[in-house]
């Protein structure tokens, strides 16, 4: 396949871990990381790991195109993280991530998948409860729950089971969990910039994909002078390209020594 599309392989990229902390472990990584390092040595190229959560900041910025600050606030959000993290370069081309809020109880996914199973929509229930939410005219009014940098979406879990229990149109329910989902995101960033000053936001994963999520905040930021940096869609959720993409960068630097 390199061949016929005329490609030259410099390196293989491949996610080896969750997060980019010495502890950080999960089983599920080893099988992509053995076969990516016997790739590489079959190959005869370089083999560069990084983190689940790296490959989500890369793919982001890879996606999002517009020049982003040094340094800036990524908030990753999906079924297995709810996060706010100071992302800064350092030498080598990599990035040290730091966090500094993030929902302290459920993540934003499964708030999303616990309410779309309630409304019968298949698990993980995303997409479906996006498509639900378009044939809504009013939100159903869920609470918000953001005190500083931290995030709780168990209240407003078990406030919208409770709208479905009682007869509460779906399509208001399920605009209802984007709303807070999109407000307690933007309440949140605000007060982390303020305290870091920091005034570019990437969002990533998969609970960022929602466009009506990512149009709030971006309205939200914008309003305070904040640049919300928005990946396609594609390359919110899980994906190989921020992998590819950290690979060719670090790589290319580290050749060009």
């Amino acid at each position: 396949i390199f061949r016929r599309h005329n490609m030259k392989v410099i390196g293989i990229g491949v996610s080896k871990q969750p997060r980019p902390i010495d502890d950080s472990y999960m089983p599920a990584f080893l099988s992509g990381y053995g076969f990516a390092r016997s790739l590489a040595a079959m190959l005869k190229v370089e083999l560069v790991s990084i983190s689940h959560q790296e490959n989500h900041l890369e793919a982001g910025l890879f996606s999002a195109g517009a020049p982003i600050a040094n340094r800036f606030l990524m908030l990753h959000a999906s079924g297995g993280t709810t996060e706010l993290l100071i992302a800064e370069p350092v030498v080598g081309s990599r990035y040290i991530l730091s966090e500094v809020g993030g929902s302290i109880d459920l993540h934003a996914g499964q708030f999303v998948d616990r309410v779309g199973v309630a409304l019968g929509l298949q698990f993980p229930a995303g997409a479906e409860l996006e498509k639900v939410a378009m044939k809504a005219i009013k939100p159903y009014s869920l609470p918000v729950s953001v005190k500083k940098e931290k995030i709780s979406f168990s209240g407003p879990a078990t406030a919208a089971l409770r709208a479905i229990e009682s007869g509460v149109d779906s399509d208001r329910v399920a605009l209802g969990v984007e709303f807070t989902l999109a407000e307690s995101f933007a309440r949140c960033i605000l007060n982390v910039v303020k305290m870091n000053s920091i005034a570019d936001v990437l969002l990533v994963g998969g609970v960022t994909a929602n466009d009506y999520v990512r149009n709030h905040i971006t309205k939200v930021l914008g309003n305070h002078n904040i640049v919300v940096h928005v990946p396609n869609p594609v390359f919110s959720s899980d994906n190989a390209v921020g992998c590819a993409a950290a690979a060719r960068r670090i790589l290319e630097k580290y050749n060009d020594r």
